[in-house]
């Protein structure tokens, strides 16, 4: 290779680069091609990755398409310097966002010389180095403008926080006051909050909406009870079984039931066509799941003309003794899935802010168990473990018990997925109880563990229905908020609560006194005393000690919001507004649209 011809591509590609970088008024758009647009994507999944396409892959492709093989067709019918000019004018055009397209047109021409007089290792080195230049450029100025540390910076680096660099033509005090519209997930559908490009330090999202599972969701389903972990296919399972129940998950899940439950049908009925399927219904504590509810998450065909049945924790009968579980709670198992030949279960896997992660043994114990050993299982003193948090299961004293209480109910099949925020399959394990369990919660992990950046405010949700339908079921993205919220930070929780407050118990704890007053009544209850749903106030109590929780939604009144201890807000932008005055104006805002879905972890 000769040394003269790096030397050129090296300094030609730095000079492009940097006139490229400096000339932000000249190709300023309102929003970046979508060349840069799938670049800055693939940033957020990885930055080394980003940086091979870009200085690397991108260069070597396209000056073998336009130089190498573009100028080598036309110079056999065109003389100099028409072979350089017309693939310049196609470089152009490739990149097909006014006026993006001139500046490229002119560096295509520039590289087009280069290839013409030193050739393709010349012209690649340049267009690589000028990619680059540009690259480092952009994430530069992110990096002063945040003043964030380098691995903050890379970890948070993404298009919406870019989309001004080119706009550099703005006075500052106009970028900084430049409005940014993020969308969160709310009830069935998204709202939105404004924010100044000044205040927003970071946006945390999980990496499972840009995960391409390269099938639809029917493939990977079937592909999984095709190939179980750790067991045989359930079609041998069921095999000589007689009394079948399949566990499936109730109205506050998002498993998709309609998908999933034909295939676990047919898979025991082509094991045993006479078997006596029952589906049971885990409500743990909550309310029964409605015929309409039934419907919808499972379709008519399954409701007209399959058994199902509905857990019942309060109805004392429906209750089998299982024995005494790892931190001495008693164990009562619907007795339904005792007296079975075959016990299976159908859920999905997320982050859960108490067991670390759903799924798998959270069909049985909370699922179907009677109220004292649900109960029990969320004492005072098992929530206040340092464990029992999500993204942990490892001496997790509550998820140690539901593991046991699956094992004591001989769980033998189980169907988990995971999902995007739009609630599609992306993966899904199948077999073993424990092992594919474990196998699908690395796959969550991966994605949803996130670096916890600090804010002065944390705006989050629920991640829309079903999971935000009450305020009982808050708590899993106020976690997620808190670990964001530094000492005293203001946390900004959007749920509709269109089913209302929640379980009478929790409505009544939360709204009995201060937080001071509420956290010692709870935490002077033995744990065989456990009072039905005092675990989420737990949570908002020791939330509450530190930081400040403004409330959006449109469906509770504000007067039990604010016996809640919460300040009520009917907007975002409200809510927004009231944690300024709280903060101060020149507040840092972070931004996690779906708490539920993220795991973040200290830095």
């Amino acid at each position: 290779m000769p040394f003269q011809n790096i030397i050129v591509g090296l300094i030609a590609g730095s000079l492009m680069g940097l006139v490229s970088a400096s000339m932000g008024p000249a190709i300023t758009t309102k929003e970046p091609d979508r060349a840069t647009q799938g670049l800055l994507i693939l940033w957020q999944r990885s930055a080394w990755q980003t940086v091979a396409l870009t200085v690397l892959i991108a260069p070597l492709g396209e000056e073998l398409l336009f130089r190498f093989a573009g100028i080598s067709l036309i110079k056999l019918f065109f003389t100099y310097p028409w072979p350089i000019i017309i693939t310049a004018i196609a470089f152009g055009l490739a990149h097909n966002q006014f006026p993006l397209n001139i500046v490229s047109g002119v560096l295509g021409l520039v590289l087009g010389m280069i290839y013409w007089h030193f050739g393709l290792i010349a012209s690649t080195i340049a267009h690589g180095t000028q990619n680059g230049v540009v690259l480092f450029h952009l994430w530069w100025r992110f990096r002063k403008r945040t003043g964030l540390t380098l691995s903050e910076s890379l970890a948070i680096f993404s298009i919406d926080q870019t989309i001004q660099f080119y706009e550099t033509g703005i006075r500052p005090r106009e970028e900084r006051n430049m409005m940014k519209t993020i969308a969160i997930p709310y009830h069935t559908g998204l709202t939105e909050i404004h924010i100044a490009e000044k205040n927003i330090k970071a946006v945390i999202t999980a990496e499972a909406d840009c995960f391409d599972p390269g099938k639809s969701e029917e493939e990977l389903v079937r592909a999984a009870l095709a190939l179980p972990i750790g067991t045989p296919p359930l079609s041998e399972l069921s095999k000589g079984k007689q009394k079948v129940v399949l566990i499936t998950s109730d109205h506050t899940r998002s498993v998709p039931s309609k998908l999933t439950l034909p295939l676990l049908l047919a898979e025991i009925r082509s094991g045993n066509p006479d078997a006596e399927i029952t589906i049971l219904i885990a409500t743990g504590l909550h309310r029964a799941t409605t015929e309409e509810e039934m419907r919808r998450m499972f379709g008519d065909e399954i409701v007209d003309h399959e058994r199902i049945a509905v857990n019942d924790a309060y109805c004392a009968e429906d209750f089998t003794f299982m024995g005494t579980l790892p931190s001495g709670a008693e164990f009562h198992m619907n007795t339904l899935a005792v007296d079975c030949d075959l016990l299976l279960a159908e859920g999905f896997i997320e982050p859960h802010l108490l067991a670390g992660f759903s799924g798998g043994r959270k069909s049985v114990l909370p699922g179907i168990c009677n109220r004292s050993t649900v109960n029990e299982n969320h004492s005072y003193q098992a929530v206040a473990s340092p464990k029992a948090i999500a993204g942990v299961m490892d001496q997790n004293p509550i998820h140690l018990d539901m593991e046991e209480a699956a094992r004591r109910a001989k769980l033998a099949f189980i169907l988990n997925v995971a999902e995007n925020s739009e609630k599609k399959v992306i993966a899904a394990f199948a077999g073993d109880p424990i092992e594919a369990h474990a196998h699908g919660v690395e796959f969550v992990r991966e994605l949803a563990q996130r670096p916890a950046i600090t804010g002065d405010i944390v705006v989050t949700s629920n991640g829309g229905y079903p999971l935000d339908q009450n305020l009982y079921q808050t708590p899993k993205a106020v976690t997620t908020a808190e670990v964001c919220a530094g000492s005293d930070g203001v946390i900004i929780m959007i749920a509709a609560c269109a089913d209302g407050i929640g379980g009478e118990f929790f409505g009544k704890l939360m709204t009995m006194g201060s937080v001071d007053e509420i956290d010692r009544y709870l935490a002077a209850i033995p744990p065989k005393e456990t009072i039905s749903e005092q675990w989420c106030v737990q949570i908002y109590a020791r939330v509450l000690k530190k930081h400040q929780i403004i409330l959006v939604s449109d469906y509770l009144e504000r007067e039990t919001v604010e016996r809640a201890n919460l300040i009520y807000a009917a907007t975002p932008d409200e809510a927004l507004e009231i944690a300024y005055r709280i903060k101060g104006q020149d507040a840092e805002v972070v931004v996690i649209p779906d708490g539920v879905s993220v795991v973040a972890t200290p830095i």
